[in-house]
C-alpha cells in the first residue's frame, strides 16, 4: 500500500488483502495481481492460479510473481509445467541480483 501511496496511484489501485475463494468481483478489474507470498506449497500456489484463471473474465489478465532459484527459499515456487491449459501471454525473468519471475496470463 506504500508504494501505492508513493506512486499516487490510490485511487486507481485497490489492495485486496483476503482469501481467494471469498472473492467472487474479478470483473471489477482490468489486472489482477497475485504476490510471491501467496499460498504455502507450489501445489496450492498452482490450484490459487487455476482458480483465479477460471473466474477471470475474458481478456482480463493475471499476473503471477514468481519466486526462483534461491529466492525459492522464502517461497515455494510455481511450476509452470503445471499450469498448462491457461493462457499464458508472457513470462519474463528478472536476473539483476534478483531473481523473480513474472507470469502474464490472458483468459
Amino acid at each position: 500500500k506504500k508504494v501505492i501511496r508513493s506512486m499516487e496511484a490510490g485511487g486507481k489501485v485497490q489492495v485486496i488483502h483476503r482469501r481467494i475463494k471469498d472473492f467472487d468481483q474479478f470483473e471489477n478489474y482490468d489486472v489482477i495481481i497475485m504476490a510471491a507470498l501467496v499460498g504455502s506449497s507450489a501445489d496450492e500456489k498452482g490450484e490459487i492460479v487455476k482458480y483465479i484463471y477460471k473466474k477471470m473474465p475474458k481478456e482480463q489478465l493475471l499476473l503471477v510473481k514468481n519466486f526462483v532459484k534461491l529466492k525459492s527459499l522464502l517461497s515455494p515456487t510455481i511450476d509452470i509445467a503445471s499450469l498448462t491449459g491457461l493462457n499464458i501471454k508472457l513470462l519474463v525473468e528478472k536476473t539483476d541480483g534478483v531473481t523473480n519471475q513474472f507470469i502474464f496470463l490472458e483468459k
